[in-house]
């Protein structure tokens, strides 16, 4: 049986799904045969035409068959699935959103991605971006935008197969200086403070010492130097920490929320609180 004839009789008979027109079986047996679950509408324009390329759109999301993501980007329902909930998910249509920018996926999504924790956080989607956007609902979960330079884009990121989607994620040891360059992704300081020093075992040394002199925060530095040499990496190793800690004169707290009482640590200025912070 021809395929467009035999995908309109699913979509009348199975679903009771408004019957589709040949030209948009057309395009959705063409989605399915390349196994692909997003459109755009430059892809529709350049093959129909501009004029019918709404046309098409406007129909299919009409029908249910085609759902926004973005401006110009749609989701697909497989044929067999149209009149029940089907979705991709929420990583994989921010890639699809973000896939024409420089991007990257962090955030608590990132810390279950890595096995750096056993909960599954997939409701919220941290995307690192050049250009900052509202906050948006995106299929089953809540996509927000932290901008960042566009040079720390270029770095400490893995593009990784899901569901056949290329996605952008933040290695493990980016996502473990993001949650101290940005504290608020995971709570607070401490929090974040306390959940890298017990997941620090599973970084690369080298790999996070670079990263960090290459754009995390001065501060950042500072602790993670103290934590990695604590660790007993070498001074070699924590050398490049040492160039950038150079930059300032500040003396901090290893523990942001304990009190300010401690030995200095002579090279990397940081108040060792521990004992009062109770880590």
């Amino acid at each position: 049986m021809n395929i467009l004839v035999k995908s309109n009789k699913i979509a009348k008979s199975i679903y009771k799904t408004p019957p589709l027109s040949s030209r948009e079986i057309e395009v959705i047996a063409a989605l399915e045969r390349d196994r692909r679950a997003v459109l755009t509408l430059d892809e529709l324009a350049a093959r129909f035409g501009r004029p019918a390329a709404y046309e098409i759109v406007r129909s299919l999301v009409a029908k249910g068959v085609l759902h926004r993501l973005d401006r110009g980007i749609y989701r697909a329902q497989p044929v067999r699935s149209l009149g029940r909930r089907h979705a991709i998910s929420a990583p994989v249509a921010a890639a699809h959103v973000l896939r024409a920018r420089p991007y990257y996926l962090g955030g608590w999504w990132a810390w279950s991605f890595h096995g750096l924790t056993q909960q599954a956080h997939a409701s919220r989607i941290d995307a690192f971006v050049s250009r900052w956007r509202p906050a948006r609902r995106l299929e089953n979960a809540r996509l927000f935008f932290h901008h960042v330079d566009a040079k720390k884009l270029e770095y400490g990121v893995v593009r990784i197969d899901i569901e056949g989607t290329e996605v952008h994620v933040s290695d493990l040891e980016r996502t473990l200086l993001d949650a101290l360059d940005h504290p608020s992704l995971l709570g607070s300081l401490s929090d974040a403070l306390r959940r890298v020093a017990q997941a620090l075992p599973k970084a690369d040394v080298r790999r996070i010492v670079g990263h960090a002199a290459r754009g995390s925060r001065t501060s950042t530095c500072q602790r993670l130097a103290v934590l990695l040499e604590r660790r007993g990496a070498s001074p070699r190793m924590l050398s490049p920490l040492l160039s950038r800690t150079r930059e300032t004169a500040s003396v901090l707290s290893l523990w942001p929320d304990a009190r300010r009482t401690g030995p200095v640590h002579p090279k990397w200025r940081v108040v060792e609180n521990d004992a009062v912070a109770g880590a």
